[in-house]
């Protein structure tokens, strides 16, 4: 026959199966247990046959076992003598699907009936005249779908050792010469592995045959043995659970032999992303308290005249004895597989004869296997710490993104307490119903920042409880509030190098080596330009160092922000808001002893830094300061705090500079929000001075950004408890207009002047000739325009109320060419919002 018939033959089998495939027993022989399973009950077929349907048999012989016996030698035979009859082989693949899955209806089938139903239920359904359609057809072709959608989804019958020979028979087309038959036998695959799990093991090992650099295979063998253990997404073999197929899969990704054809250097690159991005994490080690174990009894308890009894009943002693240590066998062979796997992964990671890209998938790999539930190989911890200075951009953020990863699972334990609430208000904690005083009461008055109230000597500060869940206490508190214990209770990280361990001592060994930190500092500060934000990797890292160290390190991280901070580059900058940030939340569980000297010798470097802040400078250490005030309370931070204001408070010339100082301070404070009250209102109060005469628009647009800022909690819903100070009331949006409006003098003088609406560009109002009070006012004037635009886009209300006073002067100089663009911003969504008012009142 030559290949048209052959094709035509297969079809036709394949259709006589599909047709009669309802009526075919299925294949005969033992069931394959493709996992050790506990199950207490007995498996059962899920699919009911009609008694009256008809079992189709062949001389005596299941259909199914006769046609794959036919097809065996028919496959070899085409991929020996006839490779290129890629249809044929096709329709082989299909075939083989049909006869392992198919039980009278295919997913095809099933999508067709599905529109039909949609199609009926349309026509029988006139939406106008009520549904007043045939209920009981269309809840007969319901019922019949709903049937078909179960045939189509679950799996009916057992595997067994056919199925197995045709997974073997897919991966051989799988891993043909044609890409044709590659492609559609692997997706026929997919398929059949997810109706059979754990089926995936019976081919594990061929597939790593072919990958193994000794077996001789094709371009096109190692192409499909690839595309079928990491294709699929999240349905790939290689991130099946359990570490027994990554134990056999990874090794041999990572080993195969090397090609220049770009074709495998593609599919090797895909097939370590899908990992890298796909990879899912499970747990090693279970722990299921007593109380579960009776509320599992209690719902296999037989219950007396209960439909919904368990099947097996409760267990009884003897078997519940003969399984209790099964998690713990689990646990120790999940447990010896994963030390398995990450030895031969650091066997093939560190092999200097493996290329590249193999090293590179080895490391890539060994990163997904850091844990909580089980300590990660020391080994491979120390060679992603040498890793940190490797040439290589990615190994080094690789090395960087484990070392902090282990850092933050391996630190000391901190001591924390309850914080108990004094003058605790009724209504508002768990329970608590609307209304609720929500705003400054006495009893979050604790967790404000308050000068005079803070420690003044060593001992009270490290007898002083800080709250580091500072969401809390402006709406409610929580049933109990667990923090952290004072820092004098915190002995476990007051250590030193005598209470390192082995592992820690390498690691603060190796950063102390002065060839090893050199070389750090110089390739962490290289950067591409895109990269050039504050690199929150970097960041754990240090901040992990100084965590699980203390201060041991201290010396090695003072003399970096020496050079980093004396360089005018931005990524040098960079690199040391980033080791800044990591020190300052690293230290904040110190004694306050270590702290102090700490801020000792950090004090002049950061204040440097943060004078002689260049452009490309400024968003990394706005993010740095952000950074650190959002992970710590607001009198931690005492030290940081005076600075910021120092720096604001020092004159400078540079409108650059200043505005700069201010954006960072801004960008800190509003971490805290309504718990650094006391320091906003310094904040207002010293704009109040400075921002109304600005000449600089930078200067000027920060200022009243930051005014804005500082009167977010201006709110009127927002509650005053009568004993609270003023130095604790939030500025209000009527105070800032006031700093502008009596700057305002000469602007309300030339509009109460002037008839009518029109803006005068006479040369005696707003020449050359002008007054300096009358270019103070028009600063003012600019200043308030930039401060209700941006009150806009962060006010809860649409117009506060205080910023209509402005309004006569806003439309007296609305034509000034200066001014236009942003008094049509201000007065255009004013007159939309009356006009809308007059129209519905």
């Amino acid at each position: 026959m030559d290949k048209r018939e052959v094709m035509h033959h297969i079809m036709l089998i394949r259709n006589a199966v599909l047709g009669a495939s309802a009526s075919l027993p299925f294949f005969e022989g033992p069931n394959l247990g493709l996992e050790d399973s506990l199950s207490l009950g007995a498996l059962e077929h899920p699919i009911a046959r009609p008694t009256t349907a008809p079992v189709l048999m062949l001389n005596g012989e299941s259909v199914r076992d006769v046609v794959l016996k036919s097809v065996r030698p028919l496959l070899d035979y085409l991929l020996k003598q006839s490779e290129d009859d890629v249809k044929s082989i096709q329709q082989v693949a299909m075939l083989l699907n049909t006869l392992a899955s198919c039980r009278g209806l295919t997913s095809e089938l099933f999508v067709t009936s599905v529109l039909s139903y949609r199609t009926t239920k349309a026509i029988l359904s006139d939406e106008i005249v009520g549904n007043r359609g045939n209920i009981e057809m269309l809840s007969e072709e319901y019922l019949l779908l709903m049937h078909k959608k179960r045939n189509v989804t679950q799996c009916g019958y057992l595997c067994k050792p056919q199925h197995i020979e045709i997974l073997h028979m897919l991966v051989k087309i799988g891993t043909s010469t044609y890409s044709q038959n590659r492609i559609k036998a692997q997706l026929v695959l997919v398929n059949l592995l997810k109706d059979y799990p754990f089926a995936h093991k019976s081919i594990l090992g061929e597939l790593i045959d072919l990958l193994n650099p000794s077996s001789n295979s094709s371009h096109e063998q190692i192409k499909g043995a690839l595309h079928i253990l990491t294709d699929h997404k999240r349905d790939a073999l290689v991130l099946r659970a359990g570490f027994e197929a990554q134990l056999l899969a990874m090794p041999a990704i990572v080993a195969t032999s090397h090609s220049e054809k770009p074709s495998i250097i593609d599919l090797l690159e895909l097939a370590q992303n899908s990992i890298v991005e796909l990879f899912e994490s499970y747990r090693i080690k279970y722990e299921i308290p007593d109380e579960m174990r009776e509320i599992a009894i209690a719902l296999l308890d037989e219950k007396e005249a209960c439909p919904f009894n368990a099947y097996g009943g409760v267990p009884s002693d003897e078997l519940i004895e003969a399984n209790a240590n099964n998690l713990s066998v689990l646990e120790e062979k999940l447990t010896r597989q994963y030390y398995e796997l990450a030895e031969k992964l650091l066997s093939l990671a560190t092999d200097p004869n493996l290329h590249w890209r193999h090293v590179d998938m080895a490391q890539s790999f060994l990163s997904l296997l850091v844990r909580r539930d089980v300590p990660y190989p020391e080994p491979c911890l120390r060679m992603w710490v040498r890793l940190l200075i490797h040439d290589t951009v990615k190994a080094r953020r690789m090395a960087a993104a484990v070392v902090a990863s282990w850092l933050k699972l391996n630190k000391p334990k901190a001591v924390k307490r309850e914080w108990v609430i004094p003058n605790k208000e009724p209504n508002t904690s768990v329970g608590a119903r609307w209304p609720i005083r929500y705003g400054i009461r006495n009893d979050n008055r604790c967790m404000m920042y308050e000068e005079e109230m803070l420690p003044k000597t060593d001992q009270e500060w490290d007898a002083f409880q800080f709250c580091g869940k500072q969401h809390w206490g402006f709406y409610t508190w929580p049933e109990k509030l667990i923090t952290y214990a004072p820092l004098a209770e915190q002995q476990a990280i007051d250590r030193h190098d005598e209470d390192l361990s082995e592992t820690e001592m390498f690691i603060v060994e190796t950063f102390r080596d002065p060839e090893f930190s050199e070389r750090l500092r110089t390739l962490f500060a290289v950067e591409d330009v895109k990269e050039d934000s504050f690199n929150s990797v970097n960041f754990s890292l240090f901040q992990g160092l100084c965590r699980c160290f203390n201060d041991i390190l201290c010396p090695v991280l003072k003399e970096h922000l020496e050079v980093l901070i004396s360089s005018p580059k931005g990524s040098d900058q960079k690199l040391a808001s980033e080791i800044v940030a990591g020190i300052v939340n690293g230290a904040k569980l110190w004694k306050w002893a270590r702290q102090k000297k700490m801020w000792a010798w950090l004090t002049p470097l950061l204040t440097r830094a943060l004078e002689n802040m260049k452009e490309e400078a400024m968003r990394s250490w706005g993010a740095c300061v952000a950074t650190i005030c959002g992970c710590s309370e607001s009198r931690m931070l005492k030290p940081l705090l005076d600075i910021l204001f120092a720096l604001i408070l020092r004159p400078t010339e540079s409108a650059f500079a200043a505005q700069a100082r201010l954006f960072v301070l801004q960008g800190g404070l509003c971490q805290f929000e309504w718990r650094t009250i006391e320091l906003w209102n310094k904040v207002a109060s010293y704009l109040s001075k400075v921002a109304v005469t600005q000449q600089y628009a930078n200067l000027r647009d920060r200022m009243a950004l930051s005014l804005v800022t500082a009167s977010w909690f201006d709110l009127p819903s927002v509650y005053y408890d009568p004993d609270i100070p003023d130095s604790l009331h939030a500025p209000t949006t009527a105070q800032c207009i006031g700093f502008y409006d009596q700057q305002m003098g000469a602007c309300w003088d030339e509009t109460r002047l002037n008839c009518g609406n029109a803006y005068s560009d006479t040369p005696e109002l707003n020449g050359s000739g002008d007054t300096e009070m009358k270019r103070a006012a028009r600063l003012a004037l600019k200043g308030a325009l930039s401060f209700i635009l941006h009150l806009s886009g962060q006010s809860l209300t649409s117009i506060p109320a205080s910023i209509l006073r402005l309004l006569p002067v806003f439309c007296h100089f609305s034509n000034d060419v200066g001014l236009v663009k942003s008094l049509r911003n201000i007065l255009n969504p004013i007159l939309q919002i009356n006009c809308k008012y007059f129209w519905y009142s």
